[in-house]
Order: C-alpha cells, then structure tokens, then sequence
C-alpha cells in the first residue's frame, strides 16, 4: 500500500509519523463470508488482527471492524471504518484507537485516557 493522504484527527504531533507507517503497513484479508482481518507492523499485538464485516455494491466495498482488551484496570480498543474502491485502486479508512486506565487508591478512584484517531487515502495492490 501506498499512503497518498493523511490526517490526525486526534492525538499528540509526535504519533504522527507512527501512524503513516500503520497505514502503510496494512495487511488485510478479506473473505467470501463478508468477513475481514486487518493488521499492521508495530501495533499493539494484544489488539491485532482486527475483524469486522464489509459489503460490495459494485466496485465499492464498505468496511467497519474493532477489537478491543481489558487487563485489570486497563481497557484499550481499535476501530476501523473506511472504504475501497476497487476500479480506482484506492482506499480511504479511518482508525481510532485508545486506552483508559483507572484505580481506587485510598478510596479515591482516579483515572487517564490516552486517545488517537486519523485518516489516509491508500493506493492499493492485490496479491
């Protein structure tokens, strides 16, 4: 895959450059079942693949699809949306991912969020 546009919706400066490269990365599976995988190089692995559905209306395919874990006081997520049109060789999706943590220490609850979301267009090859 080829990024050829990209936007931070959400997030710090610094993911940036980490974030092209999960685009760039993208390995999907999509199956006769209307089912997909999708996965990337340097993602947290815990999360991976993520899968979901997708529909084909002529050379438009639409997919949606998340994962999500919780370890302790921790819950993290990824969900995909986005689109490929496959008479133009492109692909559009966007990905928002994000961790909560929280505990109670001394009866006082206490918490943090850390969130991400962008957007690229891809140019896209089958194998």
């Amino acid at each position: 895959m080829q990024l050829t546009k990209f936007k931070q919706l959400e997030g710090k400066p610094q993911w940036v450059e980490q974030q092209q490269q999960y685009l760039s990365n993208s390995v999907w599976q999509f199956n006769p079942d209307g089912t997909f995988a999708w996965s990337t190089e340097g993602f947290r692995t815990d999360l991976l693949p993520v899968q979901g559905t997708f529909t084909v209306s002529g050379s438009q395919w639409d997919f949606i699809g998340n994962n999500s874990v919780a370890i302790g006081g921790n819950r993290s997520f990824v969900e995909i949306v986005g689109s490929l049109d496959a008479s133009r060789s492109t692909m559009t999706m966007t990905v928002a991912s994000g961790a909560g943590y929280g505990a109670v220490i001394n009866d006082h609850p206490i918490g943090t969020t850390a969130s991400t979301a962008y957007e690229g267009t891809m140019a896209v090859t089958a194998e």
